[in-house]
């Protein structure tokens, strides 16, 4: 939402809509509900554990809270403690997949503004993408096999650290990326 040009007013309605659907005061508590804790009241207890300025993800962070509370470090409700213990469960049967960082160095001309791209398939050839398409820069043979296991990976893309270097990221919790 963008209230013509007005960024921080759109923010604002935004949240406000968010809490009063999910029906919780923060956005934390209101992230909390959306990574699986799905109580209201031990979404509001487990928020006070969560900080939104780090790179991890709530769920993340909600099963570090769990971690500290079987060690004894901390303290909270059963309720809560039922919830965490279900996010854990659910949590073991999935796999987190695992990538080597890979680092791309691209003509800045051919890039444009752009910050991040993706990697897909086309006509048996991968190429690195823009989100809408309008830069498409074709990986030379030799490179096929090493950038083809990042074709359609929810959350992976290359991101663009200087005017030519760009890394591997992911914003997918599911895959990790390694040096």
């Amino acid at each position: 939402m963008n209230l013509n040009n007005k960024s921080d007013e759109a923010t604002i309605l935004e949240n406000i809509s968010l809490f009063s659907e999910i029906g919780v005061p923060t956005i934390e508590s209101a992230k909390v509900y959306l990574a699986g804790i799905k109580s209201r009241e031990c979404s509001i207890e487990l928020s006070t554990f969560i900080n939104m300025d780090v790179k991890f993800s709530i769920k993340e962070q909600l099963l570090n809270v769990f971690k500290l509370l079987k060690s004894g470090e901390i303290n909270f409700s059963e309720k809560s403690y039922r919830w965490l213990t279900l996010l854990d469960v659910s949590n073991r049967s999935t796999t987190i997949k695992t990538f080597k960082r890979v680092v791309a160095y691209l003509p800045e001309e051919r890039t444009k503004n752009y910050n991040e791209l993706f990697v897909k398939h086309y006509n048996n050839k991968i190429y690195l993408c823009s989100y809408d398409y309008k830069v498409k820069l074709l990986i030379r043979d030799e490179f096929q096999d090493k950038y083809k296991k990042f074709i359609d990976k929810q959350g992976v893309f290359f991101k663009k650290q200087s005017s030519k270097k760009w890394e591997l990221e992911t914003r997918n919790p599911y895959v990790q990326i390694t040096d």
